[in-house]
């Protein structure tokens, strides 16, 4: 294993060993210090509304002993002192950059809560209540202080130690450390001891000012010339199905569910993991990453994951924002086996933890993407694998608890999806919080399920190809691919759009079929002169089926016309909006070769010459699988195509629209759409082949 991975060790060794060596020397004492990186972003996203306490860190802690009281306001006072970034704030020097300021404790305006609920009714609701009032109370950056702490009195011998911190001055790791030192403290005023707590050699403005450093380094190019070309070209958005518009601007709200992963897949997850020189981390990402190729077709996936910024040994008995992101890319080749892939990703995986000092907020501000200010930069979905602490043991869950998913309620939500796994015993505990304002309930829990099960099956068979990976219950397999694809629904397959449009003007002559401003023509005006421009097309140009006739017009009733006439003289049409750019008419011109370009001039030749041509319906070769028109796309992604659609699949979408949404003669609908946007299609044929009338919108009312 060692020769195999020869380079990536050597790569691991060389920055790690790099980074140990570097000593993080104390800033000389300064009115105000430089921010990290990381912080600059928390305090930009704070400048939004709902931005600050979108970033609260709300921690308790259950106490079942009886509690000196003083002695633990004493504790949590001398942890400020221990601590600077606990009494810290942002905000701008004189020259308008934000720095952190360093205030003493007197001038902070701390205070420590006590509440004193025994004589309560409902002491637990009542703890409740104050928790979830002061987890989304923001915090003022510019005054502090940013740590509210309360001590809640329950029962004689039952307390909750509750404390909240902004993220700007802490991370996960900081909740432990605080806690810790706070009862390190309580326990030495308690014996009425001198505490034992090592001296903190550094503070974190000492962190913030050597970071900076370092990045001027050039030790720590190879760190950023490795993220910039793992993250280079475009970055894939991973957009997951559901019913929901995205928001035009990013939300924090958040969901918060909770659900476990069995001891039985677990131990395949693990036993895996082992067996393939990986990690329980790597076997989870493996699988989301297939999961949401699964769910999207997406080959290019990126999903970022937390890490706890603590390689330095000053920095473990820290408080402050040393977290930093890794956004995890990883390809997926459909035809490849779990086997191959999950090695890959290890690979990836083993080199980015070896580049992971580079702040990832500085990498944002690098890469110089386009943000879209519905998203997050990067990627919306994170997965975190939570095993700082002490690992849970001792629990048992029934089956049925195992599958549910708790709905803990409201929470906040940096991301559209968040996936925190903790190892409970013989499980793995799966806390999920969600943005509601991009995805449904009912979205999240199917994914959930189908993770689960998608675990369990590409543990069980990784030789299996990844697009063959089966992750469907039995229930879903019944009701999606037989019950739900059960549509099969008889209609007259061998008639064309014409067909069906003149057995409509058989029925309802007299009804009116298109209104344009102040004109309006009957079902039988135009079939009569759809029927002559078809005669006109076909003795000057012999259209035959499958020939493309482009229609380049304003509109106004002769669009309608043209189209009908297009598709009688047996050709399909190919619409072409007049007001597109040149290069790109040029470009559907040469590309479709079109046999003739029914535009204004060429209207006003048939025109002069109208009353030569017959009103009788001409005949045609034309099948139900021939051609009816070409549209083409947009060409955002790279050159227009041309999209071919023949008659037997516009009689299918008019059918199936007919009978969804129920068109009867006395509708009156609107054609909005440009001609060349395949909107205009479903806005026309189901209702001219249902003896409705059609209203044109004109083009300076759709401006």
């Amino acid at each position: 294993k060692v020769r195999k991975n020869k380079l990536e060790l050597i790569e691991y060794l060389k920055f790690s060993l790099q980074t140990v060596e570097l000593s993080i020397e104390k800033s000389a004492i300064q009115a105000s210090y430089s921010i990290s990186d990381a912080q600059r972003r928390l305090w930009v996203l704070s400048q939004f509304e709902h931005g600050s306490f979108a970033y609260n860190i709300p921690v308790s802690v259950y106490l079942n002993k009886d509690i000196d009281i003083d002695c633990f306001k004493r504790a949590i006072e001398s942890t400020l002192e221990r601590h600077e970034i606990l009494r810290t704030v942002f905000k701008e020097d004189e020259r308008g950059e934000i720095r952190q300021w360093i205030l003493k404790k007197e001038n902070l305006g701390f205070t420590i809560d006590y509440k004193d609920f025994r004589k309560d009714q409902s002491k637990q609701d009542k703890v409740r209540s104050y928790i979830k009032e002061d987890s989304y109370k923001a915090f003022d950056l510019e005054n502090g202080p940013l740590l509210r702490a309360s001590l809640l009195q329950v029962e004689d011998e039952n307390y909750v130690f509750y404390f909240n911190m902004h993220h700007i001055i802490s991370d996960g790791w900081s909740m432990e450390v605080l806690s810790k030192d706070v009862f390190a403290y309580y326990e030495a005023y308690k014996e009425n001891k001198q505490p034992e707590l090592k001296l903190l050699r550094i503070q974190y403005k000492d962190y913030s000012a050597w970071q900076l450093d370092q990045l001027k380094e050039q030790s720590f190019k190879p760190h950023r010339d490795y993220w910039l070309d793992s993250l280079r070209g475009e970055l894939t958005l991973l957009d997951l199905p559901n019913k929901k518009p995205r928001p035009i601007f990013k939300t924090n709200n958040g969901q918060h569910l909770s659900t476990y992963i069995d001891g039985a897949i677990t131990n395949k997850l693990k036993k895996y993991s082992r067996e393939n020189g990986g990690s329980l981390f790597m076997g989870l990402l493996a699988a989301w990453n297939i999961l949401m190729y699964r769910y999207t077709s997406q080959t290019d996936i990126i999903i970022g994951t937390p890490v706890a910024g603590r390689d330095h040994a000053d920095l473990e008995n820290q408080i402050g924002f040393y977290v930093n992101t890794l956004a995890l890319r990883n390809e997926i080749k459909p035809e490849e086996n779990f086997n191959i892939f999950y090695s890959r990703l290890k690979n990836n995986t083993l080199k980015s933890y070896s580049h992971q000092m580079y702040p990832f907020d500085r990498l944002v501000e690098e890469l110089n993407i386009q943000r879209d200010t519905g998203r997050s930069a990067v990627f919306d979905v994170i997965l975190a694998l939570q095993n700082n602490g002490e690992k849970i043991s001792g629990i048992e869950l029934k089956k049925e608890e195992l599958i549910q998913i708790t709905d803990l309620g409201y929470s906040t939500s940096k991301f559209d999806i968040e996936v925190i796994v903790q190892e409970i015993g013989d499980y793995l505990s799966l806390q999920v919080i969600y943005n509601p304002d991009v995805y449904e309930r009912e979205m999240i829990d199917r994914l959930l399920h189908h993770y689960r099960q998608l675990l369990n099956a590409v543990f069980e068979h990784p030789e299996e190809k990844i697009s063959k990976i089966d992750y469907l219950s039995n229930e879903e397999k019944h009701e999606l691919l037989i019950s739900f694809n059960d549509t099969n629904v008889s209609y007259p397959k061998h008639k064309t759009i014409t067909d069906l449009f003149e057995e409509q003007v058989a029925k309802t002559p007299q009804n009116i079929a298109v209104i344009f401003e102040e004109k309006q023509l009957t079902y039988l005006e135009l079939n009569d002169k759809s029927n002559q421009l078809a005669s006109y097309l076909q003795k000057n140009y012999k259209i035959q089926p499958d020939d493309l006739v482009s229609i380049k017009q304003k509109r106004s009733e002769w669009m309608i016309i043209s189209i009908l006439a297009v598709l009688k003289s047996g050709g399909a049409y190919v619409p072409i909006d007049p007001e597109y750019p040149q290069d790109r008419i040029d470009f559907i011109e040469k590309d479709t070769k079109c046999k003739v370009c029914l535009d204004e001039n060429e209207l006003n030749k048939f025109k002069e010459r109208q009353k030569e041509y017959s009103q009788n319906k001409i005949k045609s070769l034309t099948k139900s699988d021939n051609l009816a028109y070409v549209i083409y796309t947009s060409g955002s992604t790279g050159k227009p195509k041309g999209v071919m659609i023949e008659n037997v699949t516009l009689a299918n979408l008019c059918f199936w629209h007919k009978t969804r949404f129920s068109v009867p003669e006395e509708d009156r609908a609107s054609l909005y759409a440009g001609q060349a946007f395949d909107a205009s299609v479903w806005e026309l044929f189901p209702y001219i082949i249902s003896g409705a009338c059609l209203y044109i919108v004109p083009q300076k009312m759709r401006l």
